[in-house]
């Protein structure tokens, strides 16, 4: 470089845009909003109730139309699990976390009887208290 001497570098202060860099990302991180439960190909039943859904320490159990079952936990994205065997995987995830709280969604089209051996296999367990999500109901 001509004309500056060689001690004199030109540098370039990185901090204003490292820190414009942070704010956008504080800024995303606080307006996005998390998709609670993936809901392809269900079709929740409606209902009057507003109740939320806990935001952490859940369990989830899909019950999809043709009677098969997911079981997502926060350790575990998802797994089938038969209706038989529900009660105590949602035993395990409580032993892991005794805050844990059994949250059902339930196809609106789920055969009675599917439901039934949920319920009843999640009572032989010992899980009496969950939430069946549904939609609320427009008007």
């Amino acid at each position: 470089m001509a004309g500056l001497p060689s001690g004199n570098r030109v540098r370039l202060d990185m901090t204003p845009m490292v820190d414009v860099a942070f704010l956008l990302l504080i800024f995303f991180m606080s307006t996005t909003s998390l998709k609670i439960h993936d809901e392809e190909g269900i079709s929740l039943p409606t209902s009057h109730a507003e109740n939320a859904v806990p935001e952490k320490d859940r369990a989830m159990l899909t019950v999809h139309e043709d009677g098969s079952l997911t079981l997502a936990t926060e350790r575990n994205p998802g797994e089938a699990v038969a209706a038989e065997d529900v009660g105590a995987r949602v035993l395990a995830a409580r032993a892991l976390n005794q805050a844990t709280r059994l949250v059902v969604f339930a196809d609106g089209d789920v055969v009675y009887g599917k439901m039934n051996e949920v319920i009843i296999s999640l009572q032989r367990a010992g899980v009496t208290r969950f939430s069946l999500v549904t939609d609320v109901e427009e008007g």
